[in-house]
């Protein structure tokens, strides 16, 4: 960035002077060029061949980094559901959020939506900081096999063996009629 300074009046030869002179390509011209890797304000002082001094100063604002990342790949069962996320370094709060595709998305203006893709899908992330500045990344939801089959009362297996129904229910196997009995009871009560 070129620093823009002028003036006027005063006797040449006059003599410029940048202060600091970090970051300038030359610290003794009138309008040097400016690359500092911090804010940094500058002070410009002017002596015209009489001894007379004029100062003035401008600051150079350097933006804070800003670098967004997709929280790693997953993969899912068809008909599960997964969760994004992002982590975020510097950038200026607060950010919004857009999450592409938008379909089967609750929320793409989310942080951490959550999704149920019907395939693998690649989403894309875009966070906006506070100052306009964009930044982006991408998560792969991978989706395999079929939906997990539910078991009795949604967990378990049934399996027919030659002496009769049973389920195997949170790691315990069960006759279903000692279950279909103990809920008849039940109901009797």
């Amino acid at each position: 960035m070129r620093l823009q300074a002028s003036f006027d009046g005063g006797r040449p030869p006059l003599v410029f002077q940048w202060i600091p002179a970090d970051g300038l390509d030359d610290s003794y011209v009138l309008q040097p060029t400016a690359a500092p890797d911090r804010t940094t304000a500058y002070t410009l002082s002017i002596t015209d061949s009489l001894g007379s001094v004029v100062s003035d100063g401008v600051v150079v604002n350097v933006a804070e980094q800003f670098l967004v990342t997709a929280i790693s790949d997953q993969t899912i069962r068809r008909g599960e559901v997964a969760t994004l996320g992002v982590e975020i370094l510097g950038g200026v709060r607060p950010y919004t959020f857009l999450w592409s595709p938008d379909t089967d998305v609750d929320d793409p203006t989310s942080e951490q939506p959550t999704v149920a893709p019907r395939a693998t899908t690649t989403y894309r992330v875009t966070v906006t900081d506070a100052e306009g500045r964009v930044e982006g990344d991408e998560i792969t939801v991978s989706v395999v096999g079929p939906p997990q089959p539910p078991g009795p009362c949604g967990t378990g297996v049934a399996m027919m063996l030659p002496f009769g129904l049973f389920f195997l229910a949170l790691g315990k196997l069960t006759n279903a009629r000692r279950l279909r009995r103990d809920a008849l009871a039940t109901r009797d009560q």
